[in-house]
């Protein structure tokens, strides 16, 4: 079952400002790597996180066949301590 987490980011350019809504996977939302402002990018994926993995359909505990590095999902202290 994939898991998502509904957030909320900021929108700014071209006249628009305010806020989006989207969802990315619980594992994205809870690693200590991931951009907390746009959720779009983290340490592993600096540019932009695939897809597969923003989803929840590829389990980030192993690198990804696009990654350029070793940086796999690690909780923030939040997370880990939940367990």
């Amino acid at each position: 079952m994939i898991r998502l987490k509904q957030v909320r980011v900021p929108v700014y350019g071209d006249g628009i400002k305010g806020d989006a809504t989207f969802e990315i996977s619980r594992q994205c939302y809870g690693c200590k790597y991931i951009d907390n402002l746009y959720y779009q990018s983290c340490k592993a994926f600096p540019e932009e996180i695939p897809g597969d993995i923003l989803s929840g359909e590829f389990d980030h505990t192993k690198p990804h066949p696009t990654q350029k590095n070793n940086i796999v999902f690690e909780p923030t202290l939040a997370e880990s301590s939940q367990k």
